[in-house]
């Protein structure tokens, strides 16, 4: 069963008619983990913070700590940025994954994973990047590079592109996510959404899963995990949702989709 849905994946991702969701969990490697909780700590431990959320909750963490008055939002979005440019590098998998043919790349993070990754391989004219809701307003139906949108703003410019981490954060983004879902739901059928570093067990990641999962309930999605669940119960949970589970790593993926290419030349 699952090869199958490889190969139906594999094939839609070679005929340019998958779009690639990028969540924090796709910058991960064995050897480099920066999630929420590796975030949290490195500011905690910067500014002497005694509160630490339940399940590193990235959200509550940002909502409650900087609506006292010692605490600077801004200083947290400049330190955020400092330690993502830091530690949060292109890998080799990223490179790769740059060079196949997306129809479209969304992704929340906020680092310079993609950007690097495009620098490094030279795919400047492949692609166009979209960091606010005015660049994608403004880039709808024009050209023809491969689109890459950020949703949660961008730590190369912080004044340009705000980082969106609490609640009314959030909320504010509407306008962007409203006009995005509109977008997505012109597409054709044939048009498959695959979810990479996302997970429901993550407030963060949560928050978008959901609120995308309102809004396209009928389509469907692959979402890509490397601690899925594979629980009855939850198994029956995502079914619902129409998400098809691949248990991988993205690395692992794109290492597989290499040797299928390979041998379906």
């Amino acid at each position: 069963m699952e090869n199958q849905i490889l190969d139906s994946l594999f094939r839609d991702i070679a005929e340019g008619n998958v779009v690639l969701f990028l969540g924090a969990g796709s910058s991960v490697t064995d050897s480099k983990i920066y999630l929420s909780k590796q975030l949290l700590d490195y500011y905690r431990d910067l500014k002497n913070i005694d509160y630490e959320p339940s399940e590193n909750d990235i959200v509550d963490f940002v909502n409650k700590v900087f609506s006292l008055p010692e605490y600077d939002r801004n200083d947290f979005d400049l330190n955020v940025a400092r330690w993502l440019k830091k530690n949060v590098k292109a890998e080799g998998f990223h490179k790769f994954a740059i060079g196949l043919p997306w129809l479209s790349i969304i992704t929340t993070n906020i680092d310079l994973v993609l950007e690097n990754a495009i620098e490094e391989e030279n795919y400047e004219e492949k692609y166009e990047i979209l960091r606010n809701y005015t660049e994608f307003q403004k880039a709808l139906n024009n050209g023809d590079k491969c689109k890459i949108i950020k949703l949660h703003g961008c730590i190369s410019d912080l004044g340009r592109y705000p980082l969106l981490f609490s609640s009314a954060d959030f909320e504010r983004n509407n306008k962007f996510y409203n006009k995005l879902f509109s977008q997505i739901k012109g597409w054709s059928d044939k048009i498959k959404i695959l979810f990479v570093g996302y997970s429901f067990n993550d407030r963060f990641g949560s928050l978008f899963l959901n609120l995308f999962m309102k809004e396209m309930g009928n389509r469907q999605f692959y979402m890509l995990s490397p601690n899925l669940d594979e629980s009855r119960f939850n198994m029956k949970y995502l079914a619902a949702k129409n998400i098809t589970p691949i248990k991988s790593k993205f690395s692992d993926l794109l290492s597989t989709y290499e040797k299928w290419v390979e041998e379906n030349a």
